[in-house]
């Protein structure tokens, strides 16, 4: 089977195909029914509440003028499954994949690791589509 090969226009959306403006596709009907996403929020909302490595990088970016808000910069989505998340720039919104993300474990891991790109992208104005070194400098030590 034929890789697919990512254009420079990509960026990594045809992982998130909700996101991808160039191919967009429908939520598959379990998404309908909103028990993924249901399970999404609710394991989004105890990790903000009470995993200390989310509340402190939460407490972080207010400090830096970057509060970050529920409804606002979170979202959960359908995604490729070899990823369980990601951090669009574009829109300052951690993408938590209600399909790849199976317990409360995974959510805290996924979301601590998406604040640090959400971090790094308030605080020092991170490129991350066009400098791999600011790319690569937010990916060390986790």
């Amino acid at each position: 089977m034929a890789e697919e090969n990512p254009t420079d226009e990509d960026h990594g959306y045809r992982l998130f195909p909700q996101r991808d403006r160039r191919n967009p596709k429908k939520a598959s009907f379990m998404s309908t029914l909103y028990l993924l996403k249901f399970s999404c929020k609710n394991r989004l909302k105890i990790a903000m509440q009470q995993n200390p490595q989310v509340k402190i990088l939460l407490d972080a970016m207010s400090k830096a003028g970057c509060t970050a808000y529920l409804d606002r910069h979170f979202a959960c989505e359908e995604c490729d499954t070899n990823v369980a998340g990601g951090f669009d720039s574009a829109t300052s919104e951690v993408v938590l994949c209600q399909n790849t993300i199976a317990n409360q474990h995974q959510m805290n891991r996924v979301v601590t690791h998406e604040l640090i790109h959400a971090f790094d992208h308030c605080r020092a104005q991170v490129d991350f589509l066009s400098n791999m070194r600011h790319l690569a400098c937010t990916e060390v030590g986790f």
